[in-house]
């Protein structure tokens, strides 16, 4: 039986990614590769998002693939964001999420849409 499920993104840049990623809460888990890494596994309470070096040029709009993160206070992940540099898009809020929605690109282009949900999965106490 399967027990779990981690999405896996090419990106150019491991390390660098490695830290854009962090600004959410993820932390590595596991890794291989140096000084450059070539793959790792992150972990943020209930995420998984593990990151490999691709050797080709990423075109992220051609992955057809964009990730969903929640948060329990999205606008203060927005500010935290802001204030690290990182672009946010505005607020949204649209029918499915109603406690508001934003987007944000990721160092490779992928797409992130970070929603503030009380129906999803509740984080760990």
């Amino acid at each position: 039986m399967i027990y779990d499920l981690a999405p896996m993104a090419r990106v150019t840049r491991v390390n660098r990614s490695i830290e854009f990623y962090r600004h959410f809460g993820f932390e590595v888990q596991c890794c291989f590769g140096e000084p450059e890494l070539a793959w790792a596994a992150l972990h943020a309470k209930q995420g998984v998002l593990m990151l490999s070096r691709s050797d080709q040029p990423i075109a992220a709009d051609q992955q057809a693939v964009l990730f969903y993160l929640y948060t329990t206070d999205l606008q203060k992940l927005r500010q935290q964001l802001q204030s690290a540099g990182i672009n946010t898009g505005e607020v949204t809020f649209p029918f499915y999420m109603p406690e508001g929605e934003m987007s944000v690109t990721d160092p490779d282009g992928y797409c992130l849409l970070i929603g503030q949900s009380d129906c999803w999965r509740r984080p760990p106490a």
